[in-house]
């Protein structure tokens, strides 16, 4: 059983989203678009570097609101009991983080 967890709703998100700007019909109805893969990166980022570790013995970690930014992602992030956004540069790989 698929257990729902922050970024298996944000992948699903983000496909139901651009799932109407795919650049040929193959990519429609596999729902493999370019944005949909930069999501997918700024999504795997996130979880690289730990903005969605769950919870653990040392640490609670977790983002909402994920979203497209122009060329970034945005994605409101609690971590420790602090919350801040963080924007992710799919391209780069760097996440930058703001109150």
């Amino acid at each position: 059983m698929l257990r729902l967890t922050p970024i298996v709703i944000a992948v699903a998100l983000a496909a139901a989203t651009w799932s109407g700007h795919a650049d040929s019909a193959q990519s429609k109805s596999t729902g493999d678009t370019p944005e949909a893969r930069r999501a997918t990166d700024a999504l795997n980022i996130l979880e690289a570097k730990g903005y969605c570790s769950g919870i653990s013995e040392n640490s609670l970690s977790a983002f909402t609101d994920f979203a497209p930014q122009g060329e970034n992602f945005v994605a409101h992030v609690s971590q420790n009991g602090r919350s801040f956004t963080a924007v992710v540069n799919p391209s780069t790989g760097e996440v930058t983080c703001s109150n």
